[in-house]
């Protein structure tokens, strides 16, 4: 096929810059923290590979990510590459040639990058190799209307617009666009602009066909469904939504997703204040949909997941980056209160058993129903089907025994034999399931429950880490369960719990 345009990546494609990017880090670690030992390049590669945001880089690296202030620490990082970054970048041995020889072709050429523009161009002038690339398509951070991949939006309302003003083509086709990159970030920015993809770390895996895996893809990004979080405030027994779920979703959406949220009647109030409160201002969550559901129902259930299907499968835009295929459901409701087992009203051990495990039951056969019918639509098109994901929130309570929590423990372990069943009926259909159970998570909630002094400490002693899980870390377990690459995981649980089930 040839191309109407070819999209670099540039770390870890063109460019060999993570010497640049571990040496930042650690004088930004130096700087910022000096009492504590700067991380090593074990711990840094893997991060930097994922092509996460450098926010969540650092995050995951802190020692005390709750002390974390991204508003002080990204752009002395980008500071410190400045000063001492570029010297230590340098093309890969065959980028030149590969550039030169797609120049010759007359092959239009770009960079879409999420590191800052002048950083970019700084690094391609010093190297005589900008002249490959027109100035208004090198796109990074700083350049105005640039999200950070794998938002499509900087091929839509940018790239777009200023390649036509070069003379692109009248009728720009997707799929005669190649994106080539070295993250999964990457691939899912090629599937959301609905371009073709080829991974490739290092240019060399390209340019000799030896060493790199080939991904084309033609997929539309997925859409994950998830259910809002709730537990119950222990003072007033009221449900508040907030939480674990709004950490899974922006890990999901870093990662190409667009969102399906579904909240309880009872947060409709609150909706606008708690979507804010997690994912931003309006702007900057446009592609996150809401719906008011009792996932306890089976008819709000049945009739937002009718409404999903008509939006997934006739959408508005007639754009291919508008479908969005209705592969990842979260299950993360879920309802607690403690009382003393042999004083548990029947009511409790209700709502316990309806909200942890009649809700993910409904929304998981609603989810089945509606992957299987979209990926028999996919299955008769040129573009197949992403894989489907079941990720249920389970807890520690579902391993073992904690002292006034006996419905919540019955019904989170109900939900771990329901999650087996899942996966032994759909894994061969093309949906696996699993399920994620941490221990106390550190969130608004978990600091109101468990901020007393004596309280907090008395529980750290019961957990081997000695911690509480931070938010982020229940999110990457999910994550994980999500990628394509996870397919061989099914029905299995992962304890998120600094061993606290072990002992």
């Amino acid at each position: 096929m040839s191309y109407q345009l070819v999209i670099f990546d540039f770390d870890g494609t063109l460019f060999d810059t993570y010497d640049a990017i571990e040496h930042s880090i650690q004088l930004t670690f130096q700087r910022l923290l000096p009492s504590h030992p700067p991380p090593s390049s074990s711990d840094i590669r893997p991060l930097v590979s994922t092509g996460a945001p450098p926010g969540d880089t650092f995050r995951s690296l802190h020692p005390n990510p709750t002390t974390f202030d991204e508003s002080l620490w990204i752009p002395t990082y980008r500071e410190l590459y400045a000063i001492h970054g570029q010297s230590r970048t340098s093309p890969y041995p065959a980028a030149r040639d590969v550039l030169q020889a797609l120049h010759d072709r007359n092959q239009p050429m770009a960079i879409i990058s999420n590191k800052a523009a002048v950083a970019v161009k700084a690094a391609l002038e010093k190297t005589d190799l900008l002249h490959f690339f027109p100035d208004s398509l090198i796109l990074g951070h700083g350049v105005a209307g640039v999200q950070r991949k794998p938002d499509p939006s900087s091929f839509t309302d940018v790239l777009w617009p200023n390649w036509k003003a070069l003379g692109a083509p009248e009728e720009v086709e997707a799929e005669r666009v190649l994106m080539v990159g070295d993250t999964l970030t990457d691939i899912l920015y090629a599937r959301n602009i609905g371009a073709q993809v080829c991974w490739c770390r290092d240019i060399r895996g390209c340019a000799q066909d030896r060493g790199g895996q080939i991904v084309t893809s033609e997929k539309p990004c997925g859409l994950s469904l998830m259910t809002l979080d709730y537990d119950t405030d222990i003072d007033s027994h009221r449900p508040i939504a907030r939480g674990l779920g709004s950490s899974i979703g922006k890990k999901l959406r870093n990662q190409g997703a667009r969102l399906a949220i579904l909240y309880a009647p009872f947060e409709a109030a609150r909706r606008d204040e708690l979507l804010e409160a997690g994912y931003g201002e309006l702007p900057a969550r446009e592609d996150i949909r809401t719906y008011e559901c009792d996932i306890t129902n089976p008819e709000a259930v049945k009739s937002v997941f009718t409404t999903l299907k008509e939006e997934t499968f006739t959408p508005s835009s007639t754009m291919q980056s508008a479908h969005a295929f209705p592969s990842i459901l979260v299950n993360t409701a879920g309802y607690v209160s403690l009382s003393d087992l042999e004083l548990t009203p029947p009511e409790e051990t209700l709502k316990h058993l309806h909200t942890n495990v009649l809700g993910p039951m409904l929304c998981s056969q609603a989810f089945a129903r509606l992957y299987l019918a979209a990926a028999e639509v996919a299955h008769a098109s040129p573009n197949p089907p992403p894989p489907g994901r079941i990720v249920n929130l389970a807890s520690q309570a579902a391993h073992v025994a904690l002292h006034r929590h006996g419905a919540y423990c019955a019904s989170k372990a109900a939900l771990l034999g329901l999650t087996r069943s899942m996966a032994s009926e759909w894994g061969g259909r093309g949906i696996t399931a699993n399920s994620v159970s941490p221990t106390v998570a550190w969130t608004a909630l978990g600091q109101k429950a468990w901020g007393q002094d004596d309280v907090r400490e008395a529980f750290l002693k019961t957990i081997p880490t000695g911690k509480f899980a931070q938010p982020d870390e229940v999110a990457d377990a999910v994550l994980f369960l999500c990628q394509d690459s996870s397919g061989m995981i099914n029905g299995a649980d992962i304890r998120v719990d600094g061993g606290f089930t072990i002992r």
